[in-house]
């Protein structure tokens, strides 16, 4: 989906200041841009100069072993052209904040909801591998110890970060008994939830749907399923999801559809 310029440029400021765009069927085409925007001519252009100029740099630098061009040309031109190919600026937020006003005015029965399946490795995340790894391999053969550590470091932070943010994951069950993350490793029940709400993070493609938990109750320790450290005890619940596989409206519609058919718990405000 394309959106005119001046549109898209009032969308990036609503989006700046957490608004919505006033009109609803702008919000529609706001999402469903954010989601599959169409490609362009300036943003492929830029990739192609970028990335073309820096392969070149990394070249030149491994083949003459010389650490000049690598890192003053190499490793900024890839890593721009990698960005660029992530996608729009302020992509993510203006989903969200759109697709939340969407969602406000939108409701759905209460009906158990199975979400199965995992996410697909997508290009803009094999850009930036592909980067990583031909910067470490050129700076290696030049000796540009220096660029092949970043690197490292760089992609040891990205796992990190992607192993915290994959728990808990799909599958996911919601149902009258609860929520059940993980395949069943992760269980809250309906009244140890307090909202749930979408967010962002800083890949334009993925969204998070957030259950927020009591102040008052104690914090829920989610398990891991994928073999490594379990999280930290958290009064909140992350569920990442890129939304052209599983877009979250019918998760967030229908958690609150239970949340608002289960009563409170004895003692608690109604």
């Amino acid at each position: 989906m394309r959106l005119p310029g001046r549109q898209l440029r009032e969308l990036r400021r609503l989006a700046a200041q957490g608004r919505p765009h006033p009109d609803h069927a702008v919000r529609r085409r706001a999402v469903g841009w954010a989601r599959r925007p169409a490609p362009s001519p300036g943003r492929t252009v830029a990739i192609v100069v970028t990335g073309t100029l820096g392969a070149v740099a990394l070249v030149v630098g491994a083949y003459y072993r010389v650490a000049v061009p690598i890192i003053l040309l190499g490793l900024p031109l890839t890593l721009v052209a990698a960005a660029l190919a992530g996608g729009p600026p302020r992509a993510a937020l203006i989903h969200r904040v759109n697709l939340a006003a969407l969602l406000d005015d939108m409701a759905i029965p209460a009906r158990p909801l199975e979400v199965a399946g995992r996410g697909r490795r997508r290009l803009h995340q094999l850009s930036v591998s592909g980067v990583l790894v031909a910067n470490a391999v050129a700076g290696a053969v030049a000796r540009a110890y220096t660029v092949t550590l970043f690197c490292l470091v760089v992609a040891v932070v990205a796992f990190a970060v992607g192993r915290t943010r994959g728990t808990p994951a799909l599958p996911a069950r919601l149902d009258e008994t609860g929520l059940r993350l993980s395949g069943g490793a992760v269980g809250v029940p309906w009244t140890a939830v307090d909202a749930v709400e979408l967010a962002h993070g800083v890949d334009p493609f993925l969204l998070v749907v957030r259950w927020r938990l009591p102040a008052q109750a104690p914090p829920v320790r989610a398990a891991s399923t994928s073999g490594g450290r379990a999280p930290g005890a958290r009064r909140w619940l992350d569920l990442w999801l890129d939304p052209r596989d599983h877009p979250p409206e019918t998760i967030v519609l229908t958690s609150r559809a239970y949340l608002a058919a289960t009563p409170p718990e004895d003692g608690a405000a109604p």
